[in-house]
This record gives structure tokens, C-alpha cells and sequence, in this order.
């Protein structure tokens, strides 16, 4: 189950563009993760197929994270070990992205780079995860030990690449006035009543409403934006709600993973506030002084 690498696409091949396949990964593991459940032949394809995609990953990663996804990817490799035979076509997708990962060539590791495999990571720990929860259901102990195991060496991968680009966002939300603050905790206290508080004393609480606003700004409507993405897949496994909804709002909106830090940048140019954003925090006016046109 180790995807040969493809002529000309070793270390450095193509610096820069591993971005672009990484940045489309999200949307097919998803599907493995809905499947544990289904038929047993097409769930051990998908099964399979992340293993490939695992692969991919572990022979392109940085230094930073190689040492981890080797160990998942390996890992992983042992839960995929049923008696049942595993169609081809059923996991025809997750084999083209690995492929496609493979020819990117190797991860930098930093940037938008860094903070897309952050992105794939996180849904990958939910996928693993899924996939021992299904061994177990079939009475499969060791490949269920063995697809844990692998979710533990993601998160440790995980944490890894993605404690840059969610110290930036942290950065962008210190900068919200509290008004702004104040409605997206409303929204998401409204989208996740049962998992809120938790959620408000949790690390990456600040990123996730720094998310949010950007998505806002980017023409989003919050609340309707965050039900999309709490409706694509069941968030009870996950270690840390708020980072699996920043990665499925940045993936689902096409936001940056990575946004660049304040410091050096030129202030954007004043812009008229949207309708919510007045809501929020009307601008005062006082004499000689205009409103911005709407």
C-alpha cells in the first residue's frame, strides 16, 4: 500500500505547489468517515484508500512531521488488514490524491503550506478515529488499537504544523471589538448549545471567532455558514471542536489556513461596514463628520 512516487517528484520537486493538492484533500477523506457504517466491501476500500493517502502524506511531509506520519501511516496500514477484499473503484478517489500529493512533491511545512496540511490533519484524526470505531462494531480489536494509534501520531503531526497559523488567527481576534466578539459567541452559542461553554474555555476559541469574522467579511452569513459545516460530519470524536470548525470554515469558504501575522502590513483602506457589521458596532458621527456611504 505505498504509492510509488511518480518520476521527478522528489525532494523539492515543484516547491510551492503542494499547496494546491492539499487544499482539495478535506473534501475526500470526508466521505470514508460517512461510509464506517455502510457495506463492509466499500468501507475496506475507503479504508485502504486513506492508508494510501496516509502514505502520500508521510513520503512528502517536513522533517518537522515525517517521524509521526510515518509512524500513522504504518499504523494505519495494520487496520486496514481484514479478510474482507477491498473494491478497487470505491477508493478510485483517495488513490488519485495521494498521486496527486506524491507529484506536488515534498511539503515546506510553513505558510499557506503549513496551515493546509494542518486542515487535512485535522480531518484525518476524525477519519482514523471513525475507522476504529468501526473495527470495534465488527469485533476487530487489533485493527481498531491499530487505527487509534495512527489517530494519536496525527494529532501529535497535527499539533505540530498547525500551532503557527492558529497563533495568527489568535492574533486577528484580539484585534475584534467586543461588539463583534459578542455576536459570533451568540451565533455559535445558538448553532452548539450543548458544546459552547466548553468550547468558550477551550484552546483555539479566539481563531474560531477570528474565522468567523473573516468569513463575514468575506460576504458569509455566520450562523448559516456554521450550520453548513456542523452538518458535514459528526463532531463527537473530535479532541477540539473549535479547530475542527476553523479548518471546515476555511475549507468551505476558500479562506487562507495560513493568515499573515499584523505586524509590518499596511493597513487596509476603510471600507464601508455590511449591514451586520453596523449592527454590531454602529459608527458614531459628530458634526462635519460623514457617514461612510452604504
Amino acid at each position: 500500500m505505498d504509492p510509488a512516487r511518480p518520476p521527478g517528484a522528489g525532494p523539492g520537486t515543484r516547491r510551492g505547489q503542494p499547496v494546491r493538492p492539499r487544499r482539495h484533500l478535506p473534501h475526500t477523506p470526508q466521505r470514508p468517515a460517512g461510509a464506517l457504517g455502510g457495506a463492509r466491501h466499500p468501507v475496506v476500500a475507503q479504508l485502504v484508500g486513506t492508508g494510501e493517502l496516509l502514505d502520500a502524506l508521510a513520503q512528502t511531509s517536513p522533517a518537522a512531521t515525517r517521524t509521526e506520519l510515518r509512524q500513522a501511516a504504518r499504523a494505519f496500514e495494520r487496520a486496514t488488514r481484514t479478510h474482507e477484499r477491498a473494491a478497487q473503484a470505491d477508493h478510485r478517489a483517495l488513490r488519485s490524491a495521494a498521486r496527486g500529493v506524491l507529484r506536488a512533491g515534498d511539503s515546506l511545512g510553513r505558510g499557506e503550506d503549513g496551515g493546509t496540511t494542518a486542515m487535512v490533519l485535522s480531518t484525518l484524526v476524525l477519519v482514523t478515529l471513525a475507522a476504529a470505531r468501526w473495527h470495534s462494531a465488527h469485533g476487530h480489536a487489533q485493527q481498531a488499537a491499530a487505527a487509534r494509534q495512527a489517530a494519536q501520531h496525527l494529532r501529535t503531526a497535527y499539533w505540530t504544523v498547525a500551532a503557527t497559523p492558529l497563533k495568527a488567527m489568535r492574533h486577528e481576534a484580539e484585534r475584534l471589538p467586543d461588539p463583534v466578539r459578542r455576536h459570533h459567541t451568540t451565533t455559535i452559542t445558538v448553532s452548539l448549545p450543548e458544546h459552547a461553554e466548553h468550547m468558550r474555555h477551550g484552546p483555539g476559541w479566539d481563531a474560531l471567532l477570528a474565522t468567523l469574522d473573516q468569513a463575514r467579511h468575506a460576504g458569509h452569513d455566520p450562523a448559516t455558514l456554521l450550520k453548513t459545516v456542523i452538518g458535514q460530519r459528526e463532531l463527537d470524536t473530535a479532541d477540539n471542536i473549535n479547530d475542527v470548525l476553523i479548518w471546515r470554515l476555511r475549507h468551505t469558504t476558500g479562506l487562507p489556513t495560513a493568515p499573515k501575522p499584523a505586524t509590518g502590513q499596511t493597513p487596509a483602506s476603510p471600507r464601508a461596514p455590511k449591514p451586520a457589521e453596523a449592527a454590531m458596532h454602529p459608527t458614531p458621527t459628530s458634526p462635519g463628520q460623514r457617514r461612510p456611504r452604504r
